[in-house]
């Protein structure tokens, strides 16, 4: 209760220096008639309209987001649904924030001593995402406080990877390697395959996709490790950088649920996909939840106060775990996995409310389908509807991206028409979304879609998948 005390305190500061410091937040409660002076109290709170990217972010003059219009040095960029980036500014202490998470994670999860050599391959785009720079920034920050971390950026480079886990790897005692789950998967196998063993004690740190129990078990099984806390994921995002992260007992949860189908409803509803659990940091990020989408508040360069970052997701404070872990009779894993050491707030994300899908830790946005299937060269074969969705194959070392796509009556499904409609969605993927561009670029035809065509009214249209439907389609 303590946390979360402090976290609507600093969450209701944060607004009254953002109303008065910062013009475009100035103007936007004008323009939603909010008296600033009358916000007091978490019900007041509760009550300041949301802002988001459209609303906010890209409504007001790029300089009058920042408090005294000071523009910060640090830019990482996100790619929207129209394929525009938005660019996302970030301070020093944010990255000493990031740090501190990191070194938690480092000395309390992966149980690495300062004295231990240990090195940090960094498999995260280095790009102008944010992952990779803000990784680099949080393990040099660490070293610095007495850690034995030295770190190397291959970023999404296999070649490199490889030549540095064969090399240089064998030469420290701990191994830490970072990247998105899909991309990790491709590029330890073919590690394995190649002959690189791992003696050493290995970590992996992953983000951007949620990925499924089976891929944890498997990377474990493909690197010989053994303790199920040694893959870690972390919720991050452009907007506000590092998010979550998970714990022994978030970890412990999760699996225990697959077995568990009450438990399992507790913690996720009715969701078909095992959803991330994440630990949050009430201090530093204020998490609400909204017709189950994830609210948060958060000092950042542009602060951001009660920001729909359009995740779907639910939050647990402290107290309501110890409901759920006490009606399950799981009290004794509370102290087992140290839950008083990680007494904030936990999130869970089931995925996104504006995006089709996600594939290799990239959004996929429902306009980016609507555009090739609008192309002049295929709208007279379909009808415009589909169902986009990913899979993960082969134990979950392979991710895969499905499109299906129905066609006109009367339009029988070829390979011609496969072929077309295959390149009129690659086409306009790659002209508008820069994310899957340079995700293209690098792994070729392993980014592409599996094209399904689909008789009209047919029953497998929507195998799971989210179906879109196209207003107008081309004649």
């Amino acid at each position: 209760m303590k946390n979360k005390i402090k976290g609507i305190n600093k969450a209701i500061q944060l607004f009254k220096s953002t109303s008065t410091t910062v013009p475009a937040y100035a103007e936007f409660l004008r323009a939603n008639k909010i008296d600033a002076k009358k916000i007091r109290t978490e019900k007041d709170f509760s009550s300041i309209p949301m802002m988001d990217k459209k609303n906010y972010v890209h409504h007001y003059p790029f300089d009058s987001l920042f408090p005294g219009k000071r523009v910060f040095a640090k830019i990482s960029a996100s790619s929207g649904s129209t394929g525009t980036p938005t660019f996302w500014f970030r301070r020093d202490d944010q990255e000493e924030i990031g740090a501190d998470t990191w070194e938690r994670i480092i000395r309390d999860i992966y149980k690495i001593k300062k004295t231990d050599q240990t090195l940090v391959v960094n498999c995260f785009s280095m790009g102008v995402w944010v992952a990779g720079s803000f990784m680099l920034a949080a393990s040099r920050a660490v070293s610095k406080r007495g850690y034995k971390i030295s770190t190397i950026t291959p970023g999404i480079e296999k070649d490199d990877i490889l030549n540095v886990l064969k090399y240089l790897a064998p030469k420290f005692k701990n191994l830490i390697i970072l990247g998105y789950p899909p991309f990790l998967s491709s590029v330890l196998t073919d590690a394995v395959k190649n002959g690189i063993t791992f003696n050493q004690n290995i970590k992996v740190m992953t983000s951007g996709d949620k990925f499924t129990e089976q891929w944890r078990d498997t990377i474990s099984e493909l690197l010989n490790i053994k303790d199920e806390n040694s893959i870690v994921s972390v919720y991050g995002s452009a907007d506000a950088a590092m998010l979550g992260f998970e714990t022994p007992l978030t970890i412990f949860l999760r699996r225990a649920s697959l077995k568990n189908p009450e438990l399992y409803r507790d913690l996720f509803g009715d969701e078909a996909v095992t959803p991330g659990l994440y630990q949050n940091n009430d201090e530093h990020i204020y998490f609400e939840e909204k017709n189950n989408e994830i609210i948060l508040t958060s000092d950042n360069t542009i602060p951001l106060i009660r920001y729909n970052i359009h995740d779907r997701g639910n939050v647990y404070s402290y107290e309501k775990l110890q409901e759920i872990l006490a009606k399950h009779h799981l009290k004794k894993e509370d102290i087992r996995y140290g839950f008083n050491k990680w007494t904030s707030s936990l999130v869970s994300i089931k995925g996104r409310t504006d995006v089709a899908t996600t594939f290799y830790a990239l959004n996929i946005y429902p306009e980016n389908i609507k555009a090739g299937l609008m192309d002049q060269k295929i709208s007279k074969l379909i009808t415009g509807s589909y169902s986009i969705y990913t899979k993960d194959t082969h134990k979950g070392t392979q991710h895969k991206l499905y499109i299906n796509v129905e066609l006109r009556q009367g339009i029988a499904p070829n390979d011609k028409r496969k072929k077309i409609i295959t390149n009129c969605l690659v086409e306009n993927l790659i002209k508008l979304n820069s994310e899957y561009k340079k995700l293209h670029a690098t792994i070729r035809e392993k980014s592409l879609p599996t094209i399904v065509l689909v008789e009209q009214n047919s029953k497998k249209l929507l195998p799971g998948g989210k179906k879109g439907i196209l207003s107008v389609v081309g004649k």
